[in-house]
């Protein structure tokens, strides 16, 4: 169930989303149950008799079209049910209220500063960056919360619940910036500790107390290693760029967490291996497993080409966000061999934005 509510221009709304399985295997349907907050609202079907697959689709399409008209999501929980009858009470009690997020996430900047310099000093730890879903865990007594980075809920995996579980049983809130890769959380930095606010502390005080925290339960999750000597910089940063990582970030050791994007020559920095972009499906193709891409040029939309869709994804819909890989963009917008990564719900149109293209001149071709 996907739950999303609007508060614009006075209103106070709800609108959910239910998949709905049918007695016979891969038969959904699309249920909304809509109203004020605070009462039961109404409900309808608004699509019947669709495999999983599509239903999903469908369901996405709503909630895009909800955002674009004010609406936020607050909540999604389990999978598809199997009976409509007051599932919005039930499926509540799955997310507890509190914990809550309420973190200024510190984004890395594309780094001004030569690589070399970076992995021969000792300003700056280096970590992996990592191909996933920016995710923030909180966790108090033993529950475990997890929020994309605009703040929507995520499923919690089983390791991730198990680690809560077993590391997050304290009364007071603890919450850990991280990555979701697949089902596997790998944490690179801590916020807060047991209600206490650590943001305010250097990187390697904060990775020294995450090390005693996380290192107990790897079983569970992934400590994301922080790489502090020339050499052990030196040598991950050559086998990480050999083995097609996505690249690395290097943190000032002495820094405090700082909310928003460093400057390029600041405490948070970024250095890709090959180049990645945020753009929108423009349509699918009518016979092939591609779709065609844009990107926004001011307040208009510009063509930058087109990109096959693997057999193991869905093709995402018009107007769906999607990240690709590339080597470099052509003036005018062209895109040179563009990979497709996937589908992304965390985005909106804003961050499709053509400035963050590496155009030929500029970009450092991938080995």
């Amino acid at each position: 169930m996907i739950r999303l509510e609007c508060f614009k221009g006075g209103s106070s709304k709800f609108y959910e989303i239910i998949l709905e399985q049918s007695g016979q295997a891969d038969d959904y349907k699309v249920v909304t149950r809509y109203g004020r907050i605070g009462t039961s609202g109404a409900s309808a079907a608004k699509f019947e008799h669709l495999t999983l697959a599509q239903a999903e689709r469908e369901r996405e399409k709503i909630v895009r079209e909800k955002e674009r008209k004010g609406y936020e999501v607050i909540r999604r929980t389990g999978a598809a049910s199997a009976s409509s009858a007051a599932p919005s009470a039930s499926l509540a009690s799955a997310v507890p209220a509190r914990p809550r997020l309420e973190v200024d996430l510190q984004l890395a900047a594309p780094s001004a500063l030569d690589t070399d310099t970076l992995i021969e000093g000792r300003t700056y730890l280096m970590q992996e960056k990592h191909d996933g879903v920016r995710a923030l865990l909180s966790g108090m007594a033993g529950v475990a919360i997890l929020r994309n980075k605009r703040g929507r809920l995520l499923d919690v995996p089983a390791g991730v619940a198990a680690f809560a579980e077993a590391a997050l049983t304290g009364d007071g809130e603890t919450i850990l910036d991280a990555e979701l890769v697949g089902d596997r959380l790998f944490i690179f930095d801590l916020l807060m500790l047991n209600g206490e606010d650590m943001r305010g502390e250097g990187f390697r005080r904060r990775y020294a107390t995450l090390e005693g925290l996380v290192l107990p339960h790897v079983e569970h999750v992934t400590l994301s290693p922080a790489f502090s000597f020339p050499t052990s910089k030196r040598a991950n940063h050559d086998a990480l760029l050999a083995a097609g990582a996505e690249g690395v970030v290097f943190k000032c050791g002495s820094a405090p967490y700082a909310g928003g994007r460093s400057a390029g020559n600041g405490d948070c920095l970024k250095v890709k291996f090959v180049e990645s972009a945020t753009v929108r499906v423009k349509a699918p193709h009518a016979t092939k497993r591609s779709v065609a891409i844009e990107m926004l040029d001011g307040e208009s939309w510009v063509d930058v080409g087109n990109v096959t869709i693997p057999p193991n994804h869905p093709i995402p819909a018009a107007s769906a966000h999607v990240e690709v890989l590339y080597l470099y963009a052509y003036r005018g917008g062209s895109l040179y061999q563009p990979v497709y990564k996937g589908e992304r719900d965390d985005v909106s149109d804003a961050d499709c934005a053509i400035g963050q293209l590496k155009f030929k001149a500029e970009s450092r071709l991938a080995a």
